[in-house]
């Protein structure tokens, strides 16, 4: 795929682009060219194996059997969960018991100004922002499930960050660690407590540049 060589979106384009790899080798850009673009609902989750965000020379992806980011091709990103008073560890990225295809992507937009005359909505749109992810539901036990969704997100003018989601059925106590490897080998780590509340949400930002 020579988008992934270059990492560059056709000209005439959004300056970002996704593109996915399905699983018998063939490719789906967004763009083909300034005048072919690809709809994200016409895409087949189950047949993809990697969702990849490129443009600017920048490049992010991850893949469908084991959920872990990668920026630039030598910073990974893996999420763990380890439940309070309890030694099994949960690993959210590389859960080799299932896989990654409930895929999303998404973009933020901004308009010009805003109008309550009758051409209000011939205001011209741009592009923002720019995310990737995937959502997932993780079975800890007979009476906790957690639904973890986690966004890696461009951010025109701001920078990379990604945006985790968590939340369960029931009251779930434990640490979330974000473990970032990169690129000299060493692996830095962020942990979070988690304190979440039955049917309640818990989230976190965390800026990457």
């Amino acid at each position: 795929m020579e988008f992934l060589k270059t990492l560059k979106t056709p000209e005439g384009c959004n300056p970002f682009m996704w593109i996915c790899k399905y699983n018998d080798e063939n490719y789906v850009p967004e763009f083909e060219d300034e005048e072919t673009e690809n709809s994200f609902l016409d895409i087949e989750k189950e047949k993809v194996e990697e969702l990849h965000l490129i443009g600017n020379g920048f490049h992010s992806m991850f893949n469908t059997k084991d959920g872990s980011f990668k920026i630039n091709d030598d910073t990974k990103i893996d999420f763990v969960i380890i439940p309070k008073n309890n030694k099994n560890t949960i690993y959210i990225t590389e859960d080799k018991d299932s896989d990654y295809h409930d895929i999303i992507q998404y973009k933020g937009f901004y308009t010009d100004g805003v109008s309550n005359i009758e051409g209000a909505a011939n205001l011209e749109c741009h592009t923002c922002s720019y995310h990737i992810g995937w959502k997932k539901r993780f079975q800890i036990n007979d009476d906790i499930d957690i639904f973890f969704k986690s966004i890696l997100s461009v951010i025109i003018n701001e920078g990379i960050k990604l945006e985790i989601k968590l939340s369960s059925k029931n009251d779930f106590e434990g640490d979330f660690i974000i473990a970032i490897k990169q690129p000299d080998g060493n692996v830095q780590s962020f942990a979070k407590k988690l304190n979440i509340k039955k049917n309640k949400s818990c989230n976190f930002d965390i800026n990457l540049s």
